[in-house]
């Protein structure tokens, strides 16, 4: 694991994410490190573009698609789930200042956007789009 990678797993426990590394999402069946047990959950895809920036600093940038999901889509209230959905923001805004105060920077690529279809893990949630920068000591 490297430097990044532990700053990153401190930031998901931080703030309440259960972290999972997904290796396949064919057809919205996600297989991952593990089995899904504890939620809400930050899927983090294993293959992700990382790059030298080359500059004075000597920092990296790294692009994320990450997936902050709930599970319970079909036996949730429409309450449920938007308290649910405020919850994973305020989650995210405690995840992303915790990169931050670690010297990552960290971007939206896109707007974060809802993830309304219904799954075999009948989970719903939000996705991000990140480009992060950050020197490779941090």
């Amino acid at each position: 694991m490297t430097i990044f990678d532990t700053i990153f797993n401190n930031a998901c426990i931080e703030a309440g994410f259960t972290q999972y590394i997904v290796y396949s999402n064919k057809d919205r069946d996600i297989k991952t490190d593990r089995h899904v047990t504890t939620w809400p959950a930050l899927f983090r895809q294993f293959t992700e573009e990382v790059r030298p920036l080359f500059d004075e600093q000597q920092r990296y940038e790294r692009n994320m698609v990450l997936y902050c999901a709930h599970v319970g889509f079909i036996k949730a209230t429409p309450e449920d789930i938007s308290v649910n959905l405020e919850d994973i923001m305020d989650k995210f805004v405690v995840f992303r200042e915790y990169l931050r105060t670690h010297k990552i920077q960290v971007e939206f690529t896109n707007s974060p956007f809802p993830q309304w279809e219904v799954t075999k893990v009948d989970d719903y949630g939000y996705v991000f789009n990140l480009k992060l920068t950050y020197h490779k000591a941090c």
